[in-house]
């Protein structure tokens, strides 16, 4: 997983770069200084979201999920854009992504993408000085303490979808993911984040603050995103691979069937 994380940025760089470049030169040439602010902020977003698209889409895939893909065991489908009437606005939003469980359609995973030009929070106004991480500043902000940017917003509107989703369908999501395709804050435990009856306890919440940290953190990010893990699923076993999972003598019985898949 680290090394398809690493291939995927590195890849993103070498081959958007120049690319990127000649955008701008092309749509810039023979403009106005105001004409070209202009058009440069349209680029820039145009690239921002296939920035986000190239990137998160690809992390996702990593972690084994995938957005319309064929029908298949131990694979996570995505629902982009998947439509939730909201119970606090009592209006349709739309979730980025919506990751379910195949067979059962029970929620899995909530993702909301943001601007690759998004920061991280950090505490606002007299409280800066009360958190020293980053899941620390995330907790408080859940529990009313002002962050920085937009945060509070992105925290009330994600707290929407999870209470919304859990509404619906009677089961809370089992994670929650806020990104913009270098920093990643997961909620661990949403029930516990976005409940009106959660603790808000930080350590249910991961953050990796760039890709360097994904580097670092990669078991920890895989373990609490991969869709297996997520699903609570074992995956598949050819013969050769049971030894690794079963140790002979915790083998009480053999049974031989068959199973067709149509």
């Amino acid at each position: 997983f680290a090394l398809a994380c690493r291939r995927l940025q590195g890849n993103y760089q070498e081959l958007f770069r120049h690319r990127i470049a000649e955008v701008r030169a092309r749509f810039g040439e023979g403009l106005s200084p105001g004409e070209r602010a202009a058009a440069e902020d349209v680029i820039e977003q145009a690239l921002e979201a296939h920035s986000r698209a190239y990137v998160i889409n690809g992390v996702l895939g990593a972690l084994n999920w995938r957005i319309d893909s064929l029908p298949q065991d131990g694979v996570g489908e995505l629902i982009p854009e998947a439509p939730v009437y909201s119970v606090s606005t009592e209006t349709t939003r739309f979730l980025d992504y919506l990751g379910l469980e195949r067979q059962t359609e029970r929620p899995l995973l909530i993702v909301e993408t943001k601007r690759p030009r998004s920061l991280l929070p950090t505490l606002a106004g007299r409280a800066r000085k009360r958190a020293a991480a980053l899941a620390e500043v995330v907790s408080l902000g859940l529990q009313g303490d002002p962050l920085t940017g937009d945060w509070g917003t992105w925290l009330g509107d994600l707290g929407d979808y999870v209470r919304t989703v859990a509404t619906r369908s009677g089961q809370c999501p089992r994670r929650a993911l806020i990104t913009n395709g270098d920093w990643f804050v997961v909620f661990l435990d949403p029930e516990d984040s976005f409940a009106t009856t959660g603790t808000k306890n930080s350590g249910r919440i991961l953050v990796i603050e760039n890709p360097n940290d994904l580097q670092t953190k990669a078991g920890e990010f895989f373990l609490a995103l991969a869709h297996r893990h997520v699903a609570h699923t074992a995956p598949p076993l050819t013969v050769g691979q049971v030894p690794l999972a079963v140790a002979a003598a915790q083998v009480k019985g053999v049974m031989h069937g068959v199973r067709q898949r149509y």
